[in-house]
């Protein structure tokens, strides 16, 4: 060994030498303590690295001598000073770029991660940015672009601190914690590792709860044939108008789980209207369409037929499709809108419903480009046995005409609705023909 740090000025040789040496670590993940066994660069030894870096995650420890002593450590001892800082910061650090292939863990390593979700999650948030919003401040530029600064985890009086913006790593050479951005997060917030996912998140506002929501019903949408089968008998038999839709499926009882295993707490999940008093999914055997702000679910079994968040339902359906239209096709359901959309309408918009809101009123008679004199509403609403749709567009035609806007009601055959009227039979050019016959 005494060689081999006489080899410390030349870093490449350093990298290589040093890698054979190491003993074997125990595998561990973010958030989970590991007992000390005297092992290099176990947690709880003098030479104290971080979680992240001692287990699976970043591979086997480097950067120790055969006799357990941290290269970092013989700067005191040998009183090499301050420029071992800066042959340090020159070296490709164990700790700067070495990839594991085991998955994070939750708190006890009861909960396996989702690589993806925190491989997404670090690459949204540049590890020198988030630093910075903390009020840390680099102290000078090594080579390869990193930066090094006082270290935010231990009271430092020199720079130790190195940072790859490359890598989006850091490593402490006086407290010799290190890691990523996530690792960083619960260090300097004493955190666990679901709550730093957390606190990131929420820092960034990338990823957004319903925006995960959504990709996990879309994930499940294919993996489960009744859900495909119901859409089926609905009509929408096109994958494509499904995936631009970005209809999924929610088949209950395991969204909880794995929104947690993305760093969401439960009281927030409930808040939410995600999951319910007693912990379990409040979105259960549905189609879930996602909204603008809030998501709809349409039972395929015996449950009622209809579920929102919590909040109201927000404005027209992809209004920003279709405002710029001369002519636009309002609907009542998402059914409605998606066979509409098969068939080739695609100035469509649908109300969730026929009782519309000031905000729906507003954005039907508002609009940047289109003299609103000039724009043709035809309510497609459904021909119920009672009544209710096409009275609800009658009131509504009377309601933009007082507005200066041409309302038109579309006389569907007794008893349907646009999506039962395409899955029984017709067709585009059926339906034009109730277009050009629609009534003021």
């Amino acid at each position: 060994m005494p060689a081999l740090w006489q080899d410390v000025y030349h870093p490449a040789q350093l990298v290589v030498a040093v890698w054979p040496l190491q003993l074997p670590l125990p595998a561990t993940g973010l958030g989970v303590d590991v007992p000390t066994r005297g092992q290099l660069g176990a947690i709880g030894s003098p030479h104290q690295r971080s979680r992240s870096i001692a287990g699976s995650l970043h591979a086997a420890a480097m950067g120790v001598s055969q006799t357990g002593q941290s290269l970092a450590g013989r700067e005191s001892a040998l009183h090499l000073g301050a420029g071992i800082s800066e042959v340090f910061a020159d070296t490709h650090h164990p700790c700067l770029g070495l990839v594991g292939s085991q998955a994070y863990s939750a708190p006890g390593g009861k909960r396996a991660m989702s690589w993806p979700a925190v491989d997404a999650l670090k690459q949204q948030i540049p590890l020198l940015e988030y630093l910075q919003a903390q009020d840390w401040k680099p102290a000078r530029r090594t080579a390869g672009g990193r930066v090094m600064g006082l270290c935010p985890l231990h009271a430092d009086h020199r720079p130790s601190f190195l940072v790859d913006p490359n890598k989006n790593l850091f490593y402490c050479y006086g407290c010799g914690r290190g890691g990523d951005v996530i690792r960083f997060a619960e260090l300097y917030h004493g955190a666990r590792f679901p709550q730093a996912m957390a606190l990131l998140r929420r820092w960034r506002g990338v990823g957004s709860l319903l925006e995960d929501v959504t990709k996990f019903y879309q994930v499940q949408l294919h993996r489960h044939t009744e859900a495909i089968e119901y859409l089926y008998q609905r009509g929408l038999r096109q994958p494509e108008v499904i995936e631009e839709l970005g209809i999924g499926y929610a088949p209950g009882r395991c969204l909880r789980g794995w929104l947690m295993t993305l760093g969401y707490p439960l009281p927030y999940l409930q808040q939410a209207g995600l999951v319910n008093a007693e912990g379990q999914d409040t979105y259960s055997h549905r189609i879930v369409f996602p909204l603008a702000g809030n998501l709809y679910g349409r039972s395929i079994g015996g449950a009622a037929p209809h579920r929102f968040l919590p909040g109201g339902k927000g404005g027209l359906y992809r209004w920003e499709k279709v405002q710029q239209c001369p002519d636009i096709i309002l609907v009542e359901g998402l059914f409605d809108l998606a066979v509409l959309w098969q068939a080739g309408f695609r100035n469509v918009t649908c109300a969730l419903g026929n009782h519309l809101n000031a905000l729906q009123i507003r954005q039907l008679c508002d609009s940047p480009r289109c003299q609103p004199k000039t724009r043709t509403i035809y309510l497609a609403f459904d021909s119920d046995a009672n009544d209710s749709g096409q009275l609800a567009a009658q009131r509504l035609a009377r309601r933009l005409g007082s507005e200066g806007i041409t309302a038109r009601r579309v006389d569907l055959p007794a008893g349907h609705d646009p999506n039962s009227f395409f899955v029984s039979g017709g067709n585009a050019h059926e339906f034009q023909r109730l277009l050009e016959r629609a009534c003021l």
